[in-house]
């Protein structure tokens, strides 16, 4: 079994460099709020995903970066997935499609400018190979929209 330590030593190196390395290209998202938080969604893993909670934990801790953190909420089957703030500690509650903890729906309304996804995996074109619902195709789909096709998407899966 993996541990945190493991998971936070070899992922957040990583993670922090993808953010540092675009960092112009978040600034000029931002456009005139230059100085306001990046916002950062992660997930909370079911079955076989990947838990990088305590990597986002640990970055979150320690990140110079001006980051703010949400998580997806299911609302609806058929729609985008929403996301909600969430800090470490707050509330969490079962979702009422799946086996996974969702942000309460007293937290803001968030808009991610990167999202870390969870993948099954992915195919040569570096196509996200997920679960079959399509809720991140969807959310991914309407942030570009409103992004004008400018957010940074970071997918996890295990190395086969």
């Amino acid at each position: 079994m993996l541990t945190d330590t493991f998971y936070i030593q070899t992922f957040m190196p990583k993670f922090e460099k993808i953010l540092q390395d675009n960092m112009d290209f978040l600034n000029s998202i931002q456009g005139s709020n230059k100085g306001r938080r990046i916002e950062i969604s992660s997930y909370n893993p079911i079955q076989f995903e990947m838990n990088i909670t305590p990597v986002i934990a640990e970055m979150l801790r320690t990140s110079s970066l001006p980051l703010n953190h949400s998580l997806p909420k299911v609302v609806n089957l058929n729609e985008a997935l929403v996301f909600r703030s969430y800090k470490w500690g707050d509330d969490l509650a079962k979702s009422e499609f799946f086996d996974v903890l969702e942000p309460t729906d007293d937290k803001p309304k968030v808009y991610p400018q990167v999202l870390i996804v969870p993948l099954m995996g992915f195919m040569e074109d570096c196509h996200r190979i997920g679960y079959g619902g399509g809720f991140y195709d969807r959310s991914i789909t309407q942030l570009k929209e409103m992004y004008d096709d400018k957010i940074i998407l970071i997918g996890v899966c295990f190395e086969a």
